[in-house]
């Protein structure tokens, strides 16, 4: 964990926050230097009570919400206009994605996030964008556990374990 360095603010949609918890891999932000802002759209999606009965991640990211490993970031109307704007122009995407988007682009901030539409909307408005995956190879020092996070990460996500298989080598292959 890098805990005196320089953390940079990354803003966070619901889906890859999900995935890390269902992980317990929370930590990735911190150990990748990173200050994971979440809105209060992307909160009500993964974090709200009702949720925890049948998704126990919610209670992880509740719990990280309420000890300040995530951090809550409030929407400004100028966003908010362009997250609505987003939403209608750009189908299929949700309000929490949008707003993620929106905020990312007026604050000019990387974003985490895993839906292939907005990924690729995301990259057209010239954003950076992380996907679990990345925050796991940076932020999970230890190898053995950088390994058993991607397995369990393409399980969730149904990757194909020649996939998964190629992916991890290829990141053993470029660290030291």
């Amino acid at each position: 964990m890098l805990s005196d360095a320089i953390m940079y603010a990354v803003l966070v949609d619901a889906s890859p926050l999900i995935y890390l918890a269902k992980l317990d891999a929370l930590d990735v932000f911190a150990g990748s230097g990173h200050q994971p802002l979440v809105t209060a759209e992307v909160e009500r999606e993964t974090a709200r009570a009702g949720l925890a009965y049948d998704h126990p991640d919610a209670m992880t990211i509740a719990e990280a919400l309420r000890d300040g490993a995530l951090h809550r970031t409030t929407i400004s109307d100028r966003e908010r206009a362009v997250a609505q704007r987003l939403g209608a122009e750009a189908g299929g995407l949700d309000i929490g994605e949008s707003e993620v988007l929106a905020a990312a682009q007026a604050r000019r901030l990387p974003v985490v996030i895993f839906e292939r539409r907005a990924t690729r909307l995301a990259r057209s408005m010239g954003l950076e964008t992380w996907s679990p995956v990345r925050l796991l190879i940076a932020g999970t020092a230890d190898a053995g556990l950088r390994r058993d996070r991607i397995i369990r990460f393409g399980r969730l996500v149904a990757m194909r374990y020649e996939d998964v298989e190629a992916l991890i080598r290829w990141i053993e292959g470029r660290k030291p």
